[in-house]
């Protein structure tokens, strides 16, 4: 008779979870997701179906690569200055693939890579531009010591 009284109690406050859950979105979301999944480890209680779902649609989003973050998964906005910091690594992250797709093309082709001209097509400095590129490519193309332009020993 004393484990159906556990359980109801069990229930009442998975229940109340539930209904703030609903309620609520961001942080305080989050904060009674989390609290809710502690309460049923400590207590050991089976996660209810809720708890496994919420979790189950975050994480698909994050592993999906729908979103960038846990954070932004679990519908916690980033902060502006993330968010800019994250753009800007956007960017550069897709910049430096471009420049290594056109980099690996010259060397396949056999032709020299003219680097002030790819620094100037990516604003960028040309010792950087074969910094990332020897490091991709390292014993690759006709190396080129970075400093003063001579054939490496």
């Amino acid at each position: 008779m004393g484990d159906v009284r556990i359980d109801s109690v069990h229930d009442s406050t998975l229940a109340g979870f539930k209904r703030e859950f609903d309620k609520f979105s961001g942080r305080i979301r989050l904060r009674l997701l989390l609290g809710a999944i502690c309460y049923c480890g400590n207590e050991g209680v089976p996660l209810p179906i809720w708890i496994n779902e919420a979790v189950r649609d975050a994480f698909g989003k994050w592993d999906g690569l729908e979103v960038d973050s846990l954070d932004e998964a679990f519908g916690l906005p980033l902060p502006t200055k993330h968010a800019k910091r994250r753009d800007r690594t956007r960017r550069n992250r897709d910049r430096v693939t471009r420049f290594l797709q056109i980099a690996a093309a010259l060397n396949q082709s056999g032709r020299p890579i003219k680097w002030d001209t790819l620094a100037k097509e990516f604003d960028s400095n040309k010792t950087f531009l074969q910094e990332i590129y020897y490091k991709a490519f390292p014993g690759g193309a006709r190396k080129t010591s970075i400093r003063k332009g001579k054939p490496a020993r």
